[in-house]
């Protein structure tokens, strides 16, 4: 089986359990993980993808992972994610998100009828569908997370989009609807089967469509590359709830210009 390895937690990890070492000991310990995270999937072929230069995200929501303005980064993970992509041949994401080169992949292979894997314990990849293994997280030598492999459905990573959009990532400063929780995010999905059911249902919790948008543009991981993502019902003439306007629909949610502009992840 091919395995998709989102190598920035693994990176991240090393970097921080290392940050008053030696650079080579954080690239040893990343190393480590790689060879545990491959021996554990019993990986055929494996493949690494980190986080580079850029991404256009930020061209569509300015304030994108505000909430990690300021705050240090480990000094080694720059040189751990340079270390995989000389050892292990990882590729490093330019203009995007390491999430974004694993969705592409994943849906490429599933289109191809080759069944491969996702790695990581980022949730955000759950909205790509196909297998996942989570590595588990330890504290202190022992799991407070176990490892677990499972199957997303399409039906199932679809929902799951939906749900994160109206409960928002707080990791990456997005904010979901106002005053929707798990529960209730749960409770509006209840009954949606399709795109467009999904869509209605949460559309009317935003304060206006494009906010709705903004957002969505945000969660969405690539299934093509340098793709944009776009209401399910795009091409129609149907007004909403625009915010200070009353354009139709093609017009105020015309696709953003790409940009690679932003720091790294």
């Amino acid at each position: 089986m091919i395995v998709l390895i989102d190598a920035d937690t693994p990176c991240f990890a090393a970097a921080v359990v290392n940050e008053e070492n030696d650079e080579k000991l954080a690239c040893w310990q990343v190393g480590e993980i790689i060879e545990s995270t491959l021996a554990a999937t019993n990986a055929t072929v494996a493949k690494l993808f980190v986080t580079g230069k850029g991404n256009f995200r930020y061209s569509i929501y300015p304030e994108y992972k505000g909430n990690r303005i300021g705050k240090p980064r480990p000094r080694h993970l720059q040189a751990c994610k340079e270390f995989l992509v000389k050892t292990y041949g990882a590729t490093m994401s330019e203009g995007c998100e390491a999430d974004d080169l694993i969705s592409i992949e994943q849906h490429a292979n599933h289109a191809a009828g080759v069944e491969s894997i996702i790695v990581s314990i980022d949730k955000d990849l759950d909205q790509v569908s196909g297998w996942h293994y989570h590595p588990g997280i330890k504290r202190n030598g022992t799991y407070i997370r176990e490892p677990r492999r499972y199957l997303m459905s399409p039906g199932d990573s679809l929902r799951f989009f939906y749900y994160q959009l109206l409960v928002g990532d707080t990791a990456d400063n997005i904010k979901g609807a106002p005053g929707i929780g798990p529960k209730k995010a749960e409770s509006i999905l209840d009954g949606c089967t399709t795109d467009r059911d999904y869509f209605d249902a949460c559309v009317e919790y935003f304060s206006c469509e494009e906010e709705l948008v903004q957002n969505a543009r945000c969660l969405y991981l690539w299934q093509k590359e340098g793709e944009v993502w776009q209401p399910p019902m795009v091409g129609s003439t149907e007004t909403r709830l625009h915010c200070g306007s009353a354009e139709t629909r093609d017009e105020a949610l015309a696709p953003e210009v790409q940009g690679a502009g932003g720091s790294e992840n």
